[in-house]
Protein backbone atom coordinates (compact mmCIF):
# COMPACT_ATOMS: atom_id res chain seq x y z
CA UNK A 1 0.00 0.00 0.00
CA UNK A 2 2.71 2.68 1.12
CA UNK A 3 4.40 1.53 -2.59
CA UNK A 4 1.13 2.60 -4.54
CA UNK A 5 0.72 5.79 -2.81
CA UNK A 6 4.14 6.93 -2.93
CA UNK A 7 3.86 5.94 -6.96
CA UNK A 8 0.71 7.94 -7.05
CA UNK A 9 1.12 11.11 -5.13
CA UNK A 10 3.57 13.18 -7.97
CA UNK A 11 3.05 15.83 -6.03
CA UNK A 12 3.78 14.69 -1.96
CA UNK A 13 0.19 15.76 -0.78
CA UNK A 14 -0.59 12.33 0.76
CA UNK A 15 2.34 12.21 2.87
CA UNK A 16 -0.06 12.65 5.74
CA UNK A 17 -2.24 9.58 4.28
CA UNK A 18 1.15 7.85 3.92
CA UNK A 19 2.47 8.24 7.65
CA UNK A 20 -1.08 7.04 8.51
CA UNK A 21 -0.94 3.55 6.23
CA UNK A 22 2.94 3.12 7.71
CA UNK A 23 1.03 3.43 11.42
CA UNK A 24 -1.30 0.56 10.73
CA UNK A 25 -0.57 -2.69 12.20
CA UNK A 26 -0.01 -6.38 10.51
CA UNK A 27 -2.32 -8.79 10.92
CA UNK A 28 -0.67 -11.69 13.23
CA UNK A 29 -0.74 -13.88 10.36
CA UNK A 30 1.18 -11.59 8.15
CA UNK A 31 4.66 -12.49 8.89
CA UNK A 32 3.81 -16.33 8.37
CA UNK A 33 2.21 -15.63 4.89
CA UNK A 34 5.40 -14.35 3.84
CA UNK A 35 7.20 -17.16 5.46
CA UNK A 36 5.05 -19.80 3.49
CA UNK A 37 5.35 -17.90 0.62
CA UNK A 38 8.79 -17.97 0.60
CA UNK A 39 9.10 -21.24 1.73
CA UNK A 40 6.34 -22.53 -1.34
CA UNK A 41 8.66 -20.97 -4.04
CA UNK A 42 11.52 -22.52 -2.80
CA UNK A 43 10.44 -25.98 -2.25
CA UNK A 44 8.59 -25.96 -5.72
CA UNK A 45 12.08 -25.40 -7.36
CA UNK A 46 13.88 -28.18 -5.39
CA UNK A 47 10.93 -30.69 -6.00
CA UNK A 48 11.26 -29.86 -9.80
CA UNK A 49 14.90 -30.04 -9.97
CA UNK A 50 14.68 -33.91 -8.15
CA UNK A 51 11.77 -34.95 -10.17
CA UNK A 52 14.20 -34.43 -13.22
CA UNK A 53 16.84 -35.59 -12.07
CA UNK A 54 18.48 -39.26 -13.03
CA UNK A 55 19.71 -40.26 -9.60
CA UNK A 56 19.99 -38.10 -6.18
CA UNK A 57 20.63 -39.38 -2.20
CA UNK A 58 19.42 -38.93 0.54
CA UNK A 59 20.78 -37.76 3.95
CA UNK A 60 18.08 -38.37 6.76
CA UNK A 61 18.48 -37.66 10.86
CA UNK A 62 16.47 -37.28 13.99
CA UNK A 63 16.48 -34.86 16.47
CA UNK A 64 14.53 -33.27 18.91
CA UNK A 65 13.32 -29.59 19.41
CA UNK A 66 12.97 -27.41 22.76
CA UNK A 67 9.20 -28.26 23.32
CA UNK A 68 10.47 -32.52 22.72
CA UNK A 69 8.87 -32.99 19.05
CA UNK A 70 11.18 -35.66 17.60
CA UNK A 71 12.22 -33.57 13.98
CA UNK A 72 13.32 -36.05 11.32
CA UNK A 73 15.43 -34.07 8.86
CA UNK A 74 15.41 -35.32 4.85
CA UNK A 75 17.82 -33.39 2.67
CA UNK A 76 18.37 -34.21 -0.82
CA UNK A 77 21.29 -33.90 -2.88
CA UNK A 78 21.05 -34.09 -7.04
CA UNK A 79 22.44 -32.49 -9.95
CA UNK A 80 20.24 -30.07 -11.78
CA UNK A 81 22.00 -30.47 -15.39
CA UNK A 82 24.44 -27.24 -14.53
CA UNK A 83 25.08 -28.00 -10.53
CA UNK A 84 25.05 -30.12 -7.68
CA UNK A 85 22.43 -28.91 -5.37
CA UNK A 86 22.03 -29.85 -1.37
CA UNK A 87 18.31 -29.34 -0.02
CA UNK A 88 16.51 -29.37 2.46
CA UNK A 89 13.42 -31.86 1.41
CA UNK A 90 11.28 -31.72 4.47
CA UNK A 91 11.47 -31.24 8.03
CA UNK A 92 8.88 -34.20 9.48
CA UNK A 93 7.53 -34.06 13.11
CA UNK A 94 7.22 -37.71 14.84
CA UNK A 95 4.65 -37.59 16.71
CA UNK A 96 4.78 -41.14 18.51
CA UNK A 97 7.61 -43.27 18.27
CA UNK A 98 10.68 -42.81 16.58
CA UNK A 99 10.89 -46.55 14.50
CA UNK A 100 12.13 -47.68 11.20
CA UNK A 101 8.30 -48.52 10.70
CA UNK A 102 7.19 -44.93 11.57
CA UNK A 103 10.40 -43.32 9.78
CA UNK A 104 9.52 -44.98 6.58
CA UNK A 105 5.75 -44.78 6.40
CA UNK A 106 6.65 -40.65 7.03
CA UNK A 107 9.02 -40.51 3.77
CA UNK A 108 6.84 -42.93 1.83
CA UNK A 109 3.58 -40.45 2.63
CA UNK A 110 6.33 -37.83 1.50
CA UNK A 111 7.54 -39.49 -1.47
CA UNK A 112 4.07 -40.27 -2.73
CA UNK A 113 2.72 -36.34 -2.30
CA UNK A 114 5.50 -35.16 -4.63
CA UNK A 115 5.42 -38.29 -6.83
CA UNK A 116 9.06 -39.09 -6.53
CA UNK A 117 10.42 -42.66 -7.11
CA UNK A 118 12.82 -44.68 -4.30
CA UNK A 119 14.07 -46.18 -7.31
CA UNK A 120 16.15 -43.26 -8.32
CA UNK A 121 17.32 -43.07 -4.91
CA UNK A 122 21.23 -44.11 -5.45
CA UNK A 123 22.20 -43.90 -1.64
CA UNK A 124 20.78 -42.75 1.93
CA UNK A 125 23.08 -41.29 4.41
CA UNK A 126 21.89 -41.90 8.51
CA UNK A 127 23.79 -41.52 11.69
CA UNK A 128 23.56 -45.56 12.17
CA UNK A 129 20.88 -45.89 14.69
CA UNK A 130 19.04 -48.88 15.14
CA UNK A 131 15.96 -47.42 14.23
CA UNK A 132 17.69 -46.24 10.91
CA UNK A 133 20.24 -49.63 9.69
CA UNK A 134 18.37 -51.91 12.12
CA UNK A 135 18.66 -55.55 9.98
CA UNK A 136 15.22 -56.41 9.88
CA UNK A 137 12.68 -52.94 10.95
CA UNK A 138 15.17 -50.48 10.29
CA UNK A 139 14.40 -47.86 7.40
CA UNK A 140 17.52 -48.75 5.45
CA UNK A 141 15.96 -52.56 5.01
CA UNK A 142 12.89 -51.23 4.41
CA UNK A 143 13.66 -49.21 1.53
CA UNK A 144 15.56 -52.17 0.03
CA UNK A 145 12.67 -53.88 -0.18
CA UNK A 146 11.13 -51.79 -2.46
CA UNK A 147 14.78 -50.53 -3.99
CA UNK A 148 16.49 -53.40 -4.09
CA UNK A 149 19.69 -50.80 -5.83
CA UNK A 150 19.56 -48.24 -3.11
CA UNK A 151 23.37 -48.43 -1.26
CA UNK A 152 22.72 -47.35 2.70
CA UNK A 153 25.86 -45.63 4.36
CA UNK A 154 26.77 -44.98 7.75
CA UNK A 155 27.37 -41.38 7.75
CA UNK A 156 31.66 -40.98 7.48
CA UNK A 157 31.91 -38.54 10.36
CA UNK A 158 29.85 -40.37 12.64
CA UNK A 159 32.37 -43.57 12.21
CA UNK A 160 35.87 -41.53 12.45
CA UNK A 161 34.51 -40.26 15.76
CA UNK A 162 33.24 -43.89 16.72
CA UNK A 163 36.91 -45.19 15.85
CA UNK A 164 38.54 -42.89 18.14
CA UNK A 165 36.63 -44.30 21.43
CA UNK A 166 38.72 -44.61 24.45
CA UNK A 167 38.49 -47.53 26.49
CA UNK A 168 40.81 -48.68 29.51
CA UNK A 169 43.42 -46.57 30.94
CA UNK A 170 43.10 -43.51 28.61
CA UNK A 171 39.37 -43.66 29.16
CA UNK A 172 40.05 -43.46 32.96
CA UNK A 173 42.74 -40.44 32.14
CA UNK A 174 40.06 -38.73 30.17
CA UNK A 175 37.16 -39.32 33.14
CA UNK A 176 39.95 -37.64 36.23
CA UNK A 177 40.63 -34.67 33.67
CA UNK A 178 36.31 -34.11 33.57
CA UNK A 179 36.66 -34.21 36.96
CA UNK A 180 39.07 -31.51 37.42
CA UNK A 181 37.00 -29.38 35.18
CA UNK A 182 34.26 -29.83 36.44
CA UNK A 183 35.32 -29.24 40.12
CA UNK A 184 36.27 -26.30 38.94
CA UNK A 185 33.69 -24.99 36.87
CA UNK A 186 30.75 -26.69 38.92
CA UNK A 187 31.01 -26.90 42.25
CA UNK A 188 30.02 -23.10 42.49
CA UNK A 189 29.63 -20.12 40.90
CA UNK A 190 31.38 -18.44 43.15
CA UNK A 191 34.71 -20.72 42.59
CA UNK A 192 34.17 -20.31 38.97
CA UNK A 193 34.37 -16.68 39.18
CA UNK A 194 37.28 -16.98 41.26
CA UNK A 195 38.92 -19.02 39.28
CA UNK A 196 38.45 -17.02 35.59
CA UNK A 197 39.77 -14.03 37.80
CA UNK A 198 43.09 -15.80 38.88
CA UNK A 199 43.39 -16.69 34.62
CA UNK A 200 42.81 -13.17 33.86
CA UNK A 201 45.12 -11.81 36.18
CA UNK A 202 47.66 -14.87 35.01
CA UNK A 203 50.48 -13.12 33.12
CA UNK A 204 51.40 -16.62 31.07
CA UNK A 205 47.47 -17.67 30.26
CA UNK A 206 46.42 -17.92 26.56
CA UNK A 207 42.48 -18.48 27.43
CA UNK A 208 40.32 -17.01 30.31
CA UNK A 209 38.73 -20.11 31.20
CA UNK A 210 37.80 -23.90 30.70
CA UNK A 211 35.83 -25.59 28.42
CA UNK A 212 33.49 -28.33 29.18
CA UNK A 213 33.11 -31.73 27.70
CA UNK A 214 30.41 -32.92 25.57
CA UNK A 215 30.21 -36.28 23.97
CA UNK A 216 27.68 -35.36 21.84
CA UNK A 217 29.80 -32.78 19.75
CA UNK A 218 32.27 -33.64 17.20
CA UNK A 219 35.23 -31.43 18.49
CA UNK A 220 34.02 -31.19 22.32
CA UNK A 221 36.70 -33.84 23.44
CA UNK A 222 39.86 -32.46 21.88
CA UNK A 223 39.00 -28.84 22.50
CA UNK A 224 38.30 -29.42 26.28
CA UNK A 225 42.00 -31.20 26.47
CA UNK A 226 43.72 -28.54 24.88
CA UNK A 227 42.39 -26.04 26.87
CA UNK A 228 42.98 -27.80 30.29
CA UNK A 229 46.36 -28.75 29.05
CA UNK A 230 46.99 -24.44 27.89
CA UNK A 231 45.76 -23.46 31.91
CA UNK A 232 47.88 -26.19 33.51
CA UNK A 233 49.41 -24.20 36.03
CA UNK A 234 46.64 -22.20 36.79
CA UNK A 235 44.60 -24.90 37.47
CA UNK A 236 47.53 -26.36 39.84
CA UNK A 237 47.80 -22.75 41.31
CA UNK A 238 43.98 -22.61 41.83
CA UNK A 239 43.89 -25.93 43.24
CA UNK A 240 46.54 -25.25 45.82
CA UNK A 241 44.70 -22.05 46.88
CA UNK A 242 41.71 -24.15 47.71
CA UNK A 243 41.26 -25.51 51.20
CA UNK A 244 39.27 -29.01 50.53
CA UNK A 245 40.07 -32.53 50.51
CA UNK A 246 38.69 -32.75 46.47
CA UNK A 247 41.03 -30.01 46.13
CA UNK A 248 44.09 -31.68 47.49
CA UNK A 249 43.62 -34.72 45.43
CA UNK A 250 43.16 -33.29 42.12
CA UNK A 251 46.82 -31.79 42.66
CA UNK A 252 48.06 -34.91 43.82
CA UNK A 253 46.58 -35.82 40.20
CA UNK A 254 47.84 -32.79 38.63
CA UNK A 255 51.78 -33.41 40.12
CA UNK A 256 51.78 -37.36 38.77
CA UNK A 257 54.42 -36.88 35.76
CA UNK A 258 53.03 -40.20 34.38
CA UNK A 259 49.29 -38.87 33.62
CA UNK A 260 50.27 -35.49 32.53
CA UNK A 261 52.21 -37.16 29.88
CA UNK A 262 48.62 -39.47 29.06
CA UNK A 263 46.90 -36.04 29.16
CA UNK A 264 49.14 -34.21 26.85
CA UNK A 265 49.59 -37.21 24.50
CA UNK A 266 45.32 -37.35 24.57
CA UNK A 267 45.17 -33.95 23.73
CA UNK A 268 47.92 -34.21 20.31
CA UNK A 269 46.34 -37.04 19.11
CA UNK A 270 42.23 -35.76 19.41
CA UNK A 271 44.13 -32.43 17.88
CA UNK A 272 44.79 -34.58 14.82
CA UNK A 273 41.59 -36.15 14.92
CA UNK A 274 39.57 -32.64 15.43
CA UNK A 275 41.56 -31.72 12.40
CA UNK A 276 40.17 -34.59 9.73
CA UNK A 277 37.00 -33.91 11.32
CA UNK A 278 37.09 -29.89 10.00
CA UNK A 279 38.30 -31.44 6.89
CA UNK A 280 34.89 -33.96 6.71
CA UNK A 281 32.47 -31.49 7.94
CA UNK A 282 30.75 -28.56 5.58
CA UNK A 283 28.40 -28.75 2.82
CA UNK A 284 29.02 -29.93 -0.85
CA UNK A 285 31.45 -32.01 0.10
CA UNK A 286 31.43 -35.55 -1.95
CA UNK A 287 32.12 -38.63 -0.84
CA UNK A 288 35.27 -38.91 -2.98
CA UNK A 289 36.62 -36.28 -1.42
CA UNK A 290 35.71 -37.55 2.28
CA UNK A 291 37.17 -41.33 1.37
CA UNK A 292 40.48 -39.50 0.49
CA UNK A 293 40.70 -37.47 3.56
CA UNK A 294 39.93 -40.82 5.52
CA UNK A 295 42.49 -42.35 3.24
CA UNK A 296 45.22 -39.96 4.08
CA UNK A 297 44.92 -40.11 7.58
CA UNK A 298 44.98 -43.56 8.33
CA UNK A 299 48.26 -43.12 6.51
CA UNK A 300 49.31 -40.37 8.77
CA UNK A 301 48.73 -42.50 11.87
CA UNK A 302 51.31 -44.59 10.79
CA UNK A 303 53.44 -41.58 11.19
CA UNK A 304 52.21 -40.70 14.22
CA UNK A 305 53.53 -43.89 15.31
CA UNK A 306 56.72 -44.08 14.13
CA UNK A 307 57.12 -40.57 15.72
CA UNK A 308 56.07 -41.63 19.26
CA UNK A 309 58.04 -44.80 18.74
CA UNK A 310 61.30 -43.12 17.90
CA UNK A 311 60.92 -40.02 20.76
CA UNK A 312 61.67 -37.36 18.64
CA UNK A 313 57.66 -35.99 19.31
CA UNK A 314 57.51 -34.05 16.08
CA UNK A 315 53.89 -34.20 15.69
CA UNK A 316 53.19 -34.23 19.56
CA UNK A 317 53.71 -30.88 20.83
CA UNK A 318 52.02 -30.99 23.75
CA UNK A 319 53.54 -33.96 24.88
CA UNK A 320 57.35 -32.84 23.88
CA UNK A 321 56.06 -29.39 25.89
CA UNK A 322 55.68 -31.69 29.32
CA UNK A 323 58.92 -33.15 28.57
CA UNK A 324 56.78 -36.66 28.39
CA UNK A 325 58.05 -39.54 26.81
CA UNK A 326 56.56 -41.74 24.18
CA UNK A 327 54.77 -45.12 26.02
CA UNK A 328 53.68 -48.17 25.07
CA UNK A 329 50.07 -47.12 25.80
CA UNK A 330 50.28 -44.60 23.41
CA UNK A 331 51.44 -46.67 20.78
CA UNK A 332 48.91 -49.38 21.26
CA UNK A 333 46.13 -46.81 21.37
CA UNK A 334 47.56 -45.22 17.79
CA UNK A 335 47.72 -49.21 16.40
CA UNK A 336 44.17 -49.63 17.45
CA UNK A 337 43.17 -46.14 16.34
CA UNK A 338 44.82 -47.16 12.80
CA UNK A 339 43.02 -50.24 12.81
CA UNK A 340 39.91 -48.59 13.45
CA UNK A 341 39.92 -46.77 10.81
CA UNK A 342 41.24 -49.23 8.23
CA UNK A 343 38.63 -51.79 9.28
CA UNK A 344 35.67 -49.31 8.84
CA UNK A 345 36.49 -47.54 5.99
CA UNK A 346 37.70 -50.54 4.08
CA UNK A 347 34.37 -50.86 2.58
CA UNK A 348 32.59 -47.37 2.17
CA UNK A 349 29.11 -49.46 0.57
CA UNK A 350 30.56 -48.33 -2.39
CA UNK A 351 33.28 -50.56 -4.59
CA UNK A 352 36.97 -48.77 -4.89
CA UNK A 353 37.28 -49.25 -8.14
CA UNK A 354 34.60 -46.81 -8.68
CA UNK A 355 35.58 -44.55 -6.50
CA UNK A 356 39.04 -44.46 -8.26
CA UNK A 357 37.50 -44.12 -11.46
CA UNK A 358 35.76 -41.04 -10.25
CA UNK A 359 39.24 -39.49 -10.52
CA UNK A 360 38.96 -39.74 -14.37
CA UNK A 361 35.23 -40.49 -14.68
CA UNK A 362 32.90 -40.98 -17.77
CA UNK A 363 30.18 -38.18 -16.99
CA UNK A 364 26.72 -41.39 -16.34
CA UNK A 365 28.80 -42.84 -13.70
CA UNK A 366 30.61 -39.79 -12.56
CA UNK A 367 26.86 -38.11 -11.90
CA UNK A 368 25.76 -41.55 -10.13
CA UNK A 369 28.63 -40.95 -7.63
CA UNK A 370 28.59 -37.23 -7.31
CA UNK A 371 25.45 -37.04 -6.09
CA UNK A 372 26.00 -39.16 -3.29
CA UNK A 373 26.07 -37.33 0.72
CA UNK A 374 29.26 -38.71 2.40
CA UNK A 375 27.30 -37.47 5.73
CA UNK A 376 24.81 -36.46 7.67
CA UNK A 377 26.46 -32.96 8.09
CA UNK A 378 23.42 -31.25 6.43
CA UNK A 379 21.11 -32.34 8.54
CA UNK A 380 23.26 -31.96 11.70
CA UNK A 381 23.51 -28.59 11.39
CA UNK A 382 20.16 -27.81 10.22
CA UNK A 383 19.05 -29.27 13.66
CA UNK A 384 21.49 -26.07 14.85
CA UNK A 385 19.38 -23.56 12.94
CA UNK A 386 16.08 -25.20 14.01
CA UNK A 387 16.79 -24.72 17.62
CA UNK A 388 17.61 -21.27 17.16
CA UNK A 389 14.37 -20.32 15.11
CA UNK A 390 12.17 -23.12 17.80
CA UNK A 391 13.44 -21.32 20.71
CA UNK A 392 11.53 -21.62 24.46
CA UNK A 393 10.35 -17.92 23.81
CA UNK A 394 8.69 -19.14 20.20
CA UNK A 395 7.66 -23.25 21.23
CA UNK A 396 4.39 -22.37 20.01
CA UNK A 397 6.07 -22.12 16.28
CA UNK A 398 4.18 -24.69 14.98
CA UNK A 399 5.47 -27.98 12.40
CA UNK A 400 4.56 -26.40 9.52
CA UNK A 401 5.86 -22.55 10.15
CA UNK A 402 9.08 -24.18 11.64
CA UNK A 403 9.65 -26.72 8.61
CA UNK A 404 8.86 -23.11 6.34
CA UNK A 405 11.44 -21.30 8.37
CA UNK A 406 14.03 -23.89 8.07
CA UNK A 407 13.68 -23.95 4.23
CA UNK A 408 13.81 -20.17 3.78
CA UNK A 409 16.72 -20.01 6.07
CA UNK A 410 19.14 -20.09 2.65
CA UNK A 411 17.52 -18.16 1.25
CA UNK A 412 19.80 -14.78 1.32
CA UNK A 413 22.24 -16.97 -0.54
CA UNK A 414 19.90 -17.67 -3.01
CA UNK A 415 19.55 -14.21 -3.72
CA UNK A 416 22.47 -13.57 -4.06
CA UNK A 417 22.98 -16.84 -6.58
CA UNK A 418 20.03 -15.03 -8.70
CA UNK A 419 17.31 -17.93 -7.40
CA UNK A 420 14.30 -15.42 -6.66
CA UNK A 421 11.54 -16.69 -5.08
CA UNK A 422 8.10 -16.52 -7.19
CA UNK A 423 6.51 -14.54 -4.13
CA UNK A 424 9.04 -11.52 -5.87
CA UNK A 425 10.25 -11.29 -2.20
CA UNK A 426 13.61 -11.90 -3.55
CA UNK A 427 14.12 -8.44 -5.34
CA UNK A 428 14.09 -6.48 -2.41
CA UNK A 429 16.95 -5.88 -0.41
CA UNK A 430 17.72 -7.72 2.49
Amino acid sequence: MVTVLEELDANKSMNGVIESVKQMSLSARSAARRIEALSDAVQGVIIDGVSHANYFSLAIDESTDNTDVAQLCVYVRYFDGKDFKEELLSLIPLEGHTTGEAIYAKLEKLFKLHSLSFERVNLIVTDGAPAMVGKHRGLVSRLKEHAPQMHALHCLIHQSVLCARLNGELKDVMDKVMKVINFVRGTSSTQHRLFRQLVAESADATHDDLLLHNDVRWLSKGKALDRFCALLNEIKAFLGMNKSKAAADHLILLENEKFISNVAFLSDIFGHLNLLNLQLQGRDKTIVDMVEKLESFTRKLEILEADICTGRLLHFSTLKKTEGEGTELMVDFIKSLRANFTSRFDDYSIPKEIIDFIRDPAVKLALFILTMFPSTYVCESSFSAMNAIKTHERNRLTNQNLENCLRINKCPQRWREGIYCSCGWGNRTV
